[in-house]
């Protein structure tokens, strides 16, 4: 019953798995902002193709698609068995991939449901699915019976010609696309509804007793310089600051030998239109922007964008604990492509850092946002 539901209706339900696969990986990269590795696009190379193959060849009920369809969806599965199970779960140790030198590390893991459930598994779970489907249609059609001749009278006999099923009733194709959207549309609901900010048990703000005379940016954290700290558990990073007159005083912490950032949007909790400081330290000496988020998924230096660089003193420590920098800046530039900081303003904080001495490598997983942080109380 099964092998006859997957020979008769395969190209349609291998459709169906391509749209789900295509637009789940356009909602991952367009809409919540994940930046595919090397080994994603190459996966993408072989994905989006048949979307509009297979849905030809559902249109037409054409079998014989399977001899351009298996190449796509077996090389697809390789690639995928190779980031899920040897990149990513390290299956045999650590491998680094030689398609992965460059932008975002092919280990990156954006979701991990269920502790097994990541972006390379649920392609490697399309493309093995396509590829069966396709072994059913195939096996199908060599068992189709052929047209044959009468060795007396060389006339063909006449043989049953299927009608197409797309042309008997639109309902199969009708329904794939409602699943493909229901379950596009349930993906994000999911996504979304978990998106906004880290959970509030991974991290705490916390009132210090502060020394005035005790502030100093001079890269060292010490007791009662500070009136306010924020601590992600998660990625055990954390955020103090004051405020002094139209000042706001900063210190970053994290456990990294890398680079280190700070960024904040009013708006959402997507990167676009956060104002960002990132630096590292290199060779003791210090490298500190000040950038702004003009995309999802990158940002540029306010000069570069027309603007100034308005960080007002700055200085840095590192050591084999991880690296502190500190700096100032002015509670509202005027810049614009600085984010005002108000009294009372609820803002997304994000924290982040990476392992390289730059300002362009990705930060995998090490990133925390949390939702509604009052830099500066409310009448002063």
């Amino acid at each position: 019953m099964l092998q006859t539901l997957f020979a008769e209706y395969g190209l349609y339900f291998a459709w169906l798995v391509s749209l789900v696969a295509t637009g789940g990986s356009l909602y991952f990269s367009e809409v919540m902002g994940f930046i595919p590795c090397a080994l994603c696009w190459y996966q993408r190379i072989f994905m989006y193709p048949l979307v509009i193959i297979l849905g030809m060849a559902s249109f037409r009920s054409d079998r014989k698609i399977t001899g351009y369809v298996l190449p796509l969806s077996v090389i697809g599965l390789s690639i995928a068995f190779y980031h899920y199970f040897l990149v990513e779960q390290k299956l045999l140790g650590e491998l680094e991939s030689p398609l992965c030198q460059v932008g975002v590390p092919c280990d990156t893991k954006y979701i991990e449901w269920l502790g097994f459930i990541t972006i390379p598994f649920l392609s490697l779970v399309a493309f093995t699915l396509i590829t069966i489907l396709m072994v059913y249609v195939r096996r199908a059609l060599r068992a189709e019976p052929e047209t044959w001749v009468s060795p007396a009278s060389e006339v063909k006999a006449p043989t049953e010609v299927k009608e197409p099923v797309f042309k008997s009733s639109i309902r199969l194709p009708a329904v794939a696309l409602l699943l493909a959207a229901a379950g596009t549309l349930t993906l994000g609901f999911d996504l979304s509804r978990k998106y906004p900010g880290d959970p509030p048990t991974t991290w705490s703000v916390e009132r210090l007793v502060e020394v005035p005379e005790a502030l100093q940016i001079d890269g060292l954290l010490q007791e009662g310089e500070y009136q306010n700290r924020l601590s992600s558990f998660r990625i055990k990073m954390d955020l103090y600051w004051s405020v002094r007159e139209d000042r706001v005083y900063f210190g970053l912490k994290a456990p990294t030998q890398g680079w280190v950032a700070l960024g904040f949007n009013s708006a959402v909790p997507l990167m676009r239109g956060a104002d960002i400081i990132i630096g590292y330290v290199k060779d003791g000496q210090l490298v500190l922007e000040d950038s702004y988020a003009n995309s999802r998924i990158g940002h540029q230096t306010d000069i570069q964008l027309g603007g100034r660089d308005d960080i007002l003193d700055r200085a840095s420590t590192q050591d084999e604990g991880g690296t502190i920098i500190e700096f100032s800046r002015r509670l509202d530039t005027g810049d614009t492509f600085d984010m005002p900081i108000r009294p009372a303003e609820k803002l997304m904080i994000l924290l982040a850092y990476g392992q390289r001495d730059d300002l362009i490598s990705y930060h995998d997983r090490m990133r925390a946002l949390m939702a509604n942080i009052e830099l500066v109380p409310e009448g002063r």
